[in-house]
């Protein structure tokens, strides 16, 4: 038997932001004295799950296209358990199709060490990646709102919930997210104990310097996520605020797009007047730098995210961040003190935040202070070692960050309506949640994301007036 602590880092793929986190993290632990890690994925392992485990992005559509992945339970591959059962732990980076839910409940059965990084809250839901303002996983995700049943039945997002749920619940599983907002999140839904959900960040190194020649208030404003069509990531509201600002300011201002797109967006700029740029999405990090190095400020308009590598790396090149509450980009400015957490998701709000920073720009000193703690706290060595101390129990495990709650400026609006004042569950408002569904009144006058909720067995006609 070797003496090195051997460590399997799983993925779907490496191309992926949460591949290449993934890819990063080995690396890193690679770089660690009498640890061998091994990047594990669908090349590498010359297989994938049947194509009949999962249903891909089988999301209804009404209230979020954001990614919701099917999942079937029972699927498990001896071969596979005894081949990561000779690991001695194993960090799993979003990894279906890859392996199942039920494969990796039967490594956890085994004793196996497994920490779940969460990039999104898809290891703990019946399915969705993130829940739209749904709180249905606080009793059993039997009535889902984001499925297309037609697709994928609500009794397999129950199951697939419930699965998830005795994974959690092992004393040797753990979670960690780059953010406090989701590992804390699912901490506070009872999903698993507070002591064993953890909050390390995602690596960067930058390949370039801070240059603070470029950092004015008069240079571009940039919006940046995989997919500018998501729903979630709010580009529209982001034009809105964009065209408002700009007809305000006494400056010009220029926007930087970067990730994919669709002509509407494209078009609703130009009638809107703005001057912006349309990148794609862009896979040469060099150019993504250079990017960032000419843009003073980052917008984001999500309506709820983790820790986005976007400001990570924008904060690295010092672009001063503009962002919605109640997630993981709102946490972000209140650590590093900078930007602007905008409380309301309307135009006019993150409107006047841009404004309001061209007037008042950090100066040069206080981005410089703001780039150095980002790439500290983001370097190889720090990160590396957070997880080393989670996965090897020989490790100090002080190096890793308290887990506290993460108290956004501006509570999310989500449902309350069969939960007592002690905590518990109260039967009779629990019949409410299964007849009528898992948002309150308050979710379905005001959504997050700016749109109308319906009860799910209702029609939006007869709510249109």
């Amino acid at each position: 038997m070797s003496d090195l602590f051997s460590i399997a880092i799983l993925s779907s793929a490496s191309g992926g932001g949460a591949g290449i986190a993934a890819k990063r993290i080995c690396d890193a632990l690679n770089q660690e004295p009498d640890i061998k890690a091994d990047f594990v994925d669908i090349l590498r392992l010359g297989e994938q799950a049947p194509p009949q485990v999962f249903q891909d992005n089988v999301v209804l559509g009404k209230y979020t296209n954001t990614h919701f992945t099917g999942e079937y339970t029972g699927f498990v591959r001896g071969w596979l358990i005894d081949f990561l059962s000779e690991y001695d732990a194993i960090n799993v980076h979003w990894a279906s199709y890859l392996l199942t839910t039920s494969e990796l409940l039967a490594l956890a059965k085994r004793g196996k060490k497994i920490l779940i990084t969460m990039h999104d809250f898809y290891y703990s839901t019946g399915g969705c990646h993130y829940q739209a303002g749904c709180t249905g996983q606080k009793v059993s995700c039997n009535i889902c709102p984001q499925v297309n049943s037609s697709l994928f039945s609500l009794k397999s997002v129950k199951q697939a919930y419930a699965e998830k749920k005795e994974l959690l619940r092992l004393p040797n599983v753990e979670i960690c997210s780059p953010s406090s907002f989701v590992s804390s999140t699912v901490a506070a839904l009872g999903l698993i104990d507070r002591e064993r959900a953890h909050t390390i960040r995602n690596i960067y190194h930058s390949p370039s310097e801070l240059d603070l020649s470029s950092k004015s208030p008069t240079r571009d404003i940039m919006m940046i996520a995989d997919s500018l069509e998501e729903k979630r990531k709010g580009a529209e509201l982001a034009i809105e605020a964009l065209a408002l600002a700009s007809r305000q300011s006494a400056a010009h201002i220029r926007i930087q797009f970067v990730g994919r797109s669709s002509d509407a967006l494209i078009q609703l700029c130009k009638q809107r007047g703005l001057d912006a740029h349309f990148h794609g999405r862009i896979t040469e990090h060099k150019e993504l730098v250079d990017i960032y190095q000419r843009c003073s400020i980052l917008l984001s308009c999500s309506y709820e995210d983790n820790w986005p590598n976007v400001l990570v790396e924008g904060g690295s090149h010092g672009v001063i961040p503009v962002v919605g509450s109640g997630h993981g980009c709102e946490e972000f400015c209140r650590k590093y003190g900078v930007g602007t957490v905008v409380k309301e998701y309307t135009g006019a709000a993150f409107a006047k935040a841009l404004l309001d920073l061209l007037i008042s720009f950090p100066k040069d000193e206080q981005i410089n202070a703001f780039s150095e703690a980002v790439r500290h706290d983001h370097s190889t060595a720090v990160i590396g070692r957070q997880y080393l101390a989670l996965l090897n129990p020989t490790v100090d495990r002080s190096v890793v960050e308290d887990q506290t709650e993460f108290s956004p400026a501006i509570p999310s609006r989500v449902s309350e309506n069969y939960v007592t004042s002690g905590g518990g569950y109260d039967p009779e408002k629990l019949k409410l949640v299964e007849k009528e569904g898992p948002f309150s009144e308050i979710a379905r006058s005001f959504s997050r994301y700016g749109l109308p909720i319906y009860d799910i067995n209702s029609s939006a006609a007869e709510h249109d007036h």
